[in-house]
């Protein structure tokens, strides 16, 4: 049985219209540790805070098949009573695998909660990190927390915490949502439904075309991964050392770079922004 396909929505509507269930919506029907398949509602826009590459995210749900076809069932997906339906909140992966795997029941673990202890329970349960979850997708999660109504934000340190993104690049964030909804004046609604990089983009006055913009540092990006690609190839193991110590060696300045860039930054104890 193929579980029917929601309709993509922003994350805005998404988001009022989730809260608006949930505060009037109907009461949480009783069950046991099982759904079917097609019961379970996904809302990507809102839950699924990671993009993780197609790739890897294919032979994930694959792999996940093989073992519902083997043994029945994975884990079990996390869902949420919105009101309404019930909601995927974390194991899109593992859901996908279902119905790969042809399975018509799927084991579920209830969770309870307001919309907001919903999406601060999905970024935590995906920065456990069953696939990598990169310094890309990590402030992607975390400016969704940051684009909460600012009743249902969390604090710095909360989202810090949830996300794995430093206190100080989530305060980054708030002071450029600030920045977008009062100097530009964008709507909150607006704003919540943009990416972190189309946020910090705008809010410098940049468009994708021009140097800085998206669209320029994609181009600039896959440049430098042709020609990377043709002097090294493909990067096995016992080369990715070797790698890492020319690019030291090329340019010193590179390995304080990208310590700043990946690295996850301690909890500190500073007040909201």
């Amino acid at each position: 049985m193929k579980r029917p396909a929601g309709k993509a929505a922003s994350r805005g509507k998404a988001w009022t219209k989730l809260t608006k269930a949930h505060t009037g919506g109907k009461p949480q029907p009783s069950i046991g540790d099982s759904l079917s398949l097609w019961s379970i509602r996904t809302i990507p826009e809102v839950f699924q805070v990671r993009d993780p590459n197609e790739a890897d995210s294919v032979r994930h749900i694959a792999d996940l098949a093989g073992v519902i076809k083997a043994q029945g069932s994975v884990d079990p997906i996390s869902v949420w009573w919105s009101g309404a339906e019930w909601v995927c909140v974390d194991g899109h992966h593992r859901l996908a695998a279902y119905e790969k795997a042809g399975a018509e029941q799927v084991k579920v673990k209830v969770e309870v909660g307001t919309p907001q202890a919903m999406l601060m329970l999905a970024t935590n349960e995906n920065k456990k990190n069953r696939l990598h979850m990169g310094t890309a997708e990590r402030a992607e999660a975390a400016w969704r927390l940051t684009c909460l109504p600012e009743a249902a934000r969390p604090s710095k340190k909360d989202t810090a915490a949830a996300t794995g993104l430093g206190t100080s690049a989530v305060g980054d964030q708030r002071r450029v949502h600030a920045s977008l909804t009062g100097t530009h004046g964008y709507t909150d609604a607006a704003v919540q439904d943009m990416t972190w990089r189309e946020a910090r983009r705008l809010e410098k006055g940049l468009t994708d075309g021009e140097p800085g913009g998206d669209q320029w540092e994609e181009r600039e990006v896959e440049e430098i991964c042709k020609q990377l690609g043709k002097t090294w190839g493909t990067l096995h193991d016992s080369k990715v050392e070797l790698f890492l110590r020319a690019l030291q060696r090329w340019d010193r300045r590179l390995q304080e770079r990208a310590a700043s860039e990946w690295a996850q930054e301690p909890e500190e104890e500073e007040a909201d922004f």
